[in-house]
């Protein structure tokens, strides 16, 4: 992946021209980690999206009626229902063409497609069902996440999901975010890139997880990350 310029280079809108050096695949170690993140994000962010969507109510009001006509519904959330469909196709599009590279079988999953190409969920899934249908495809992933990351797509798929997930954090993401520990080596790798992530909903677990390697704390170690978790919390609570 690009990173800095060389001095020799005159091209102004260069986005990079040395490299790093590759980690996993085609991606090096900052790229690998932002796409273990952001595939971590996505079943939550389509949810969050879903969910805000809701079809025109009437305006606020009080149901009072101006000369012969009530006043007019409140437009629905459009931006939210693109958003999520241009993830889903994105992940779909993506799982299929690198099966045929893996000759695996991907995911049967029910798309909306015109042309022959995947534009986003159908009219008939709910928020819960399109949260699932990302799950399942990320799930998908994280089986083969080394050989995708050896594809040639990669390049392009891995800073697509990237910018798509960042602009769908910003806006539907709900409740806490994942956070980085700080000070503590992954068990696997040795790399200070562990992540702790809170619940996607009641009865669901925390989990801890290495952005760089993929691996997953186990249960009898939550409660010690939590509570360092909670101890960085209360710190810079501390200094504000």
């Amino acid at each position: 992946m690009p990173e800095k310029h060389r001095a020799e280079c005159e091209d102004r809108e260069c986005g990079g021209c040395r490299p790093r050096p590759s980690e996993r695949g085609r991606l090096c170690a900052k790229h690998w980690s932002w796409l273990n993140r952001d595939l971590s994000m996505c079943a939550e962010l389509v949810l969050q999206a879903r969910e805000s969507i809701e079809p025109g109510r009437p305006s606020d009001d009080g149901g009072r009626v101006t000369g012969t006509r009530s006043a007019p519904p409140a437009p629905m959330d459009v931006s939210a229902a693109d958003a999520a469909d241009e993830l889903f196709a994105l992940l779909m599009s993506s799982t299929t063409s690198a099966a045929e590279q893996l000759n695996c079988r991907p995911p049967d999953e029910q798309t909306w497609k015109l042309g022959g190409i995947t534009h986003g969920f159908p009219s008939t899934v709910d928020p819960q069902g399109c949260a699932a249908a990302v799950r399942r495809l990320v799930s998908w992933w994280r089986d083969r996440l080394d050989d995708i990351a050896g594809l040639p797509d990669i390049a392009d798929i891995g800073p697509d999901l990237h910018r798509m997930v960042r602009v769908m954090e910003a806006r539907w993401s709900a409740g806490e975010k994942p956070r980085h520990l700080p000070g503590t080596p992954c068990r696997e790798c040795d790399l200070m890139d562990l992540w702790w992530t809170p619940p996607n909903g009641v009865g669901w677990p925390i989990t801890v997880e290495c952005h760089h390697c993929g691996y997953v704390a186990p249960e009898e170690d939550l409660t010690r990350l939590a509570r360092m978790v909670e101890f960085e919390q209360f710190g810079r609570k501390a200094l504000a």
